[in-house]
């Protein structure tokens, strides 16, 4: 008994040193009850149903619904999601000195972001800057995600989130149903290191790659969402009728934040390559801000952040331009 003490206190004081105490904006408890609704008969009475096949989930300290399931899904718990993503860190190779974590929830406590910087693995990018590589796992309660976990790199001057494109190593991604596997997703998230080098190689390709405004137009016009932009160009109409005519496209401000970056930082400053798109598209997931609207007065950031940066992953990933390159 008294070895497993010591080794207790061990591995207690690793973690303590290591990783923040307590789970920041996720440390709630979540339970289920059982849905109701009320029917209206045609005799004008009404009797309350239960649905038990469906379970509903909500927070135990505010009382908010988190999604509402069916028998086969399996949950994450937030905590659970956050110990998993720990444990995946404590046992790896990396030095895990100056580790930074940051926790962040979304959709009234839905969602819940765990983002890890290690300071002490950096690689320098084609233009010079240095990069520290970053984890991010995402889990949810509602329906609007998959459990993740992903691996990418910060850059330091302008602290943009690079995505990480290839390798099986730099994603797990599982619906909440049986076939999730935490354990599995540590093993596949554990081999980063090699695919930090390769992205890195990538990238240095890219930076010798030339390309132009005209090729890129369409690609920020994706990113953006922008189907009349993209409507037109198929049609023939060149990039530069488009944005004079289009209002649709000319108010479309997520791409116009791209041109801009484009056109007046990264093009000038790295040159009209392919790495100056990347980071182009980088910098809109990362810190461009939508406008709020009446059906959304208040912008959640955690949220919009991680699927625009899904969004450059699965363009930067099928794009014939930057697949050639790669």
């Amino acid at each position: 008994k008294l070895w497993r003490i010591i080794l207790s206190n061990i591995v207690n004081m690793f973690e303590s040193s290591v990783f923040p105490e307590g789970y920041g904006d996720a440390d709630f408890e979540v339970l289920t009850a059982t849905p109701y609704y009320t029917a209206v008969l045609n005799d004008g009475s009404d009797i309350e149903i239960a649905q038990n096949k469906k379970k509903v989930y909500f927070r135990t300290d505010t009382g908010d619904e988190l999604g509402t399931h069916g028998q086969r899904y399996k949950p994450v718990h937030h905590k659970d999601m956050i110990d998993s993503t720990r444990s995946i860190l404590k046992r790896s190779s990396l030095n895990l000195d100056g580790l930074e974590e940051t926790i962040t929830v979304g959709e009234n406590g839905a969602v819940c972001f765990v983002k890890h910087l290690l300071p002490e693995h950096q690689i320098t990018t084609p233009d010079g800057d240095t990069g520290e590589l970053t984890f991010l796992a995402v889990n949810a309660y509602n329906s609007k995600m998959a459990y993740w976990q992903s691996v990418g790199l910060r850059q330091s001057a302008c602290l943009n989130g690079q995505v990480f494109t290839t390798g099986a190593a730099s994603v797990y991604k599982n619906r909440h149903t049986m076939s999730l596997n935490l354990e599995h997703a540590a093993k596949i998230i554990s081999n980063v290191v090699g695919i930090l080098d390769k992205e890195n190689e990538i990238w240095h390709r890219w930076a010798k790659m030339p390309t132009s405004s005209a090729q890129m137009f369409p690609i920020f016009a994706q990113a953006a969402g922008s189907r009349k932009a993209l409507d037109c160009l198929e049609a023939g109409d060149d990039m530069f009728s488009i944005l004079s005519n289009e209002a649709a496209v000319k108010n479309n401000k997520a791409l116009i934040y791209m041109l801009t970056k484009w056109t007046q930082d990264y093009a000038p400053r790295m040159g009209q390559n392919l790495w100056a798109a990347y980071n182009t598209l980088t910098d809109w997931s990362t810190h461009f801000t939508p406008e709020t609207t009446k059906r959304t007065p208040v912008v959640d950031m955690p949220m919009v952040s991680y699927k625009n940066s899904e969004t450059v992953r699965s363009i930067v990933s099928d794009t014939p331009l930057f697949k050639m390159a790669a």
